[in-house]
């Protein structure tokens, strides 16, 4: 428990009281302060010197800054380092739990309100986190050497689809409006304390990450942050497992991610044989060879050798054009609105295109659009066959919260109440007609829906 002068006041050392004691380097404790003059007055990991206070010091003196004002959060296990200044909404800080899942531990980097609110989830909360989730007990795969690449995530027993494969909590949570308003020098010491906060095997498994620090100098807490950091509800969110994980254009696993438990999983979309590698794509699947050939070294720094980039000229021209097909599909049978012009006939292309395409995780939507297909213009049993694939593979895809896979949940278990039931019939009441948002059963006419639209009541 943080001490009861932690929260009462302490203060930050100026350059002046540095020169008066020019052999004293003095430490902060909460909050520590990070104005233009840290590097002279604060030092990382020296303990706290408690005993001394200089004889002048006082919450009004202008050589110091009062930091009785700024509350942390409960259930931290050291004392955060803050940056405050008038130009900020609140005093922005590192906050680290060191006990989290038998010492994983996860910091955040943010205001204290929102780091109250992420540490107040349901997984960061949870005391028995370790024995309750599999992915901190025996895996089927092993962190190894892969010519070429570095480390990767091999297969040592056979993985069968939709098996999970990681399920992660975040170690390192950054809020992109805070870091933002930090002026650069200041974020770049703020992101190493916290790298440097974690637990000693937590923080070598986050700094042992790729970046591109061995080539040029940048500050490593900073460039690992870059490299491996998902975006999640407005955070730059590292989880080190999954970001072993080495990038293939049509890879055999997929991730996503439960903002409200900041758990990132990642399932195999396909079996796995021992001895192969566990890979995840790092791009939109849609995108063609020239946009993966630009975008991969630009934000990675390697050069994409997997089986789609490597293949022929003449093969890499053919995928091209199977994805501009798809893309072409997928945006007709989006529309749902008069005058369309999708079927079940080009739902089961779009399908076709995929499987050629080797889209072992987009395929849902092909699944997806199909079932939606078929579901207006009531063929119950057509439906249900192509709902069933579609949930079934949307659950690897989108994961389980999605309000698509709960969508096809539905349309598997109870077709005729779900929003896309009879939606085209010809002298079907429900017609080009949606659920209205209040709760009974009327519905509106529509002009311009999108089949997005069936998905919002989920």
């Amino acid at each position: 428990m943080l001490s009861v002068l932690a929260f009462v006041l302490l203060l930050y050392f100026s350059r002046k009281v540095n020169a008066e004691r020019p052999a004293y380097t003095p430490t902060c404790r909460i909050a520590r302060m990070v104005p233009a003059a840290f590097s002279q007055t604060c030092t990382f990991n020296s303990h706290y010197d408690k005993d001394y206070i200089p004889s002048n010091a006082n919450s009004t003196s202008p050589d110091f800054i009062s930091t009785h004002l700024i509350k942390p959060p409960y259930g931290w296990t050291q004392d955060p380092l803050c940056a405050v200044g008038e130009e900020f909404e609140e005093a922005i800080c590192v906050y680290t739990d060191a006990t989290f899942a038998n010492r994983r531990g996860f910091t955040v980097m943010s205001g204290w309100k929102n780091a109250k609110k992420i540490a107040s989830s349901p997984t960061f909360r949870d005391t028995d986190f370790v024995s309750r989730n599999d992915v901190y007990k025996q895996a089927p795969y092993e962190i190894k050497p892969v010519p070429g690449k570095g480390l990767g995530v091999i297969a040592n027993d056979t993985i069968h689809r939709g098996e999970k494969l990681f399920s992660e909590p975040a170690v390192l949570i950054v809020s992109d409006y805070d870091m933002n308003q930090l002026p650069n020098e200041v974020a770049l010491q703020m992101l190493a304390f916290a790298a440097d906060s974690l637990p000693n095997k937590t923080r070598e498994m986050y700094l042992s990450l790729h970046g591109f620090s061995d080539i040029v100098d940048v500050e490593p807490a900073y460039d690992r942050l870059q490299g491996n950091a998902y975006s999640v509800d407005g955070h730059s969110t590292v989880f080190p497992e999954i970001s072993r994980t080495n990038h293939d254009c049509r890879p055999n696993s997929h991730y996503y991610t439960d903002k409200d438990a900041w758990i990132h999983t990642v399932v195999a979309l396909r079996t796995i044989h021992p001895g192969e590698e566990i890979t995840v794509s790092y791009l939109s699947p849609y995108m063609r060879t020239y946009e993966r050939a630009a975008k991969i070294p630009l934000s990675w720094g390697f050069n994409c050798t997997c089986s789609s980039c490597a293949a022929t000229r003449e093969e890499r021209q053919a995928s091209d054009e199977r994805l501009d097909r798809i893309i072409n599909i997928e945006k007709m049978l989006s529309d749902v609105s008069p005058g369309r012009r999708g079927s079940p006939v080009a739902g089961k292309r779009l399908i076709s295109l995929y499987e050629q395409e080797h889209f072992h995780g987009p395929i849902a939507l092909g699944y997806t659009y199909t079932a939606l297909e078929y579901s207006y213009i009531g063929d119950l049993a057509m439906t249900k066959m192509y709902a069933k694939k579609a949930y079934e593979m949307e659950l690897t895809w989108f994961g389980p919260t999605s309000k698509r896979t709960k969508s096809m949940r539905r349309l598997v278990t109870n077709p005729q109440a779900h929003p896309s039931w009879m939606f085209t019939a010809e002298d079907s009441p429900r017609r080009w007609t949606l659920p209205m948002q209040d709760g009974t059963k009327r519905r509106r006419k529509v002009q311009n829906a999108t089949a997005y639209d069936f998905f919002q009541q989920f």
